[in-house]
């Protein structure tokens, strides 16, 4: 199961990236200033994932992206 999440790093940009099941980062985008932006670029990547989580900023906040 492949998973899209959308997520504000610590600097506040929107982020995304999609883990396959064992929690590997498969793909990953570039930073955006609007979440819109960033759950657009989920979708024109057009890669195949099985759900969408959005991390609001109180939320997870990846360390990979430091």
């Amino acid at each position: 199961m492949r998973r899209a999440e959308v997520y504000r790093d610590r600097f506040g940009e929107w982020r995304w990236r999609v883990k396959a099941a064992n929690g590997e980062i498969v793909a990953q985008g570039e930073s955006y200033t609007r979440k819109r932006d960033a759950l657009r670029g989920v979708d024109q990547a057009g890669i195949a994932y099985d759900r969408l989580d959005v991390l609001e900023p109180e939320s997870e906040v990846p360390s990979e992206n430091v």
